[in-house]
């Protein structure tokens, strides 16, 4: 079973990088209809979203978002011993993401690097891995990087492309002796990896020009809203918590109906469960880091929070784990509007 805690490893910090470039749900009239866009905002919440341009790639918004949390930590970069990166929108076919984000962000050659080929559960599963390397390791210091680009997974002409937004999140780890455990219930089901499914961009079936995100709705949904609740139920006996033991419940940010249906099966008081995704869409593996910024950054003022996290998506995969944020640990929002220009590296 994958359950267990990592011990005296800390989040230090927490940035989100939004793409300069807000779109609005009814600026996509020329795709939809306005009874479509108006039914969509109604069953979705989603409002808006941010959405990369040109060659922008999500490693942009990433990079952007662990430099800013360098620069405001003030750590000297060759004490960070490792950086992991977990999407499904890698730069190329080959090599790894963060090969190219360690040389980005001017970090050692002692600076281990790792891309992790998962989507909305990313978060949790990120967190469970990089803070075990370092529970079990020599690293004192390392950085998550979380976000995807469905925006451009999904066909254009399909109403739930109006549902993603594309935002980079980097979050900030390092050992502390006194740091509050954290536990984490990781889960799959893989005889259900065609629920959210892209046939195409592999070897499997080379011949494949569909290289867009297949979704079946209706199980998603079920999946959601019956699997979700069991593992938090499981996660609560596990730990012994009780739902007044969290100061904060970061859910999944998938869409509002499925938000609402989970609140209300696992019995959360709302007041604690924020949903933003009115604001921002459904944002994938940076859901949970953006959902914590967004609340904590602007709204909650408290010192140290205790915080359930849920992720969960393709694959299928999901995972609980709770957390202990300090609000000054929540930096800022920004917004990119820049790109990395590969053509002079040789």
């Amino acid at each position: 079973m994958a359950f267990g805690q990592i011990k005296k490893v800390e989040i230090k910090g927490i940035v989100c990088a939004l793409p300069d470039n807000c779109i609005r749900t009814e600026e996509h009239i020329k795709q939809f209809d306005w009874e479509t866009l108006t039914r969509v905002k109604e069953q979705t919440g989603v409002e808006q979203t941010y959405r990369v341009k040109g060659k922008q790639t999500i490693s942009d918004l990433c990079c952007s978002a662990a430099d800013r949390l360098i620069e405001k930590l003030q750590w000297e970069r060759k004490s960070i011993g490792a950086i992991v990166l977990t999407t499904h929108a890698f730069d190329y076919g080959r090599p790894s993401t963060t090969s190219i984000l360690q040389k980005r962000l001017s970090l050692p050659m002692s600076c281990m690097t790792l891309d992790i080929n998962l989507g909305c559960s990313g978060f949790i599963y990120g967190m469970a891995v990089l803070g075990s390397l370092m529970e079990n390791m020599d690293i004192e210091r390392a950085i998550l990087m979380c976000g995807d680009m469905s925006s451009r997974a999904v066909r254009p002409n399909n109403t739930t492309n109006l549902l993603f937004g594309d935002v980079g999140a980097a979050i900030a780890l390092e050992k502390d002796s006194v740091a509050n455990s954290m536990h984490f219930l990781l889960n799959s089901d893989g005889s259900r990896y065609k629920t959210i499914f892209m046939e195409g961009n592999g070897y499997r079936h080379p011949e494949s020009e569909n290289a867009y995100v297949e979704m079946e709705g209706i199980d998603v949904f079920a999946f959601s809203t019956i699997e979700i609740p069991k593992s938090i139920e499981e996660f609560m006996d596990k730990t012994r918590y009780q739902n007044e033991d969290f100061d904060l419940i970061a859910l999944h940010q998938a869409n509002t109906s499925i938000v609402q249906r989970i609140i209300k099966k696992c019995k959360f008081d709302k007041e604690k469960v924020p949903i933003v995704i009115s604001r921002y869409g459904n944002t994938n593996s940076s859901s949970i880091p953006l959902t914590i910024a967004d609340t904590l950054w602007t709204k909650v003022k408290r010192t140290n929070l205790h915080i359930l996290a849920v992720g969960f998506g393709i694959g299928l995969s999901w995972g609980v784990s709770d957390l202990y944020i300090r609000q000054e640990a929540v930096m800022e929002i920004i917004h990119v509007n820049s790109y990395y220009d590969d053509i002079m590296d040789k």
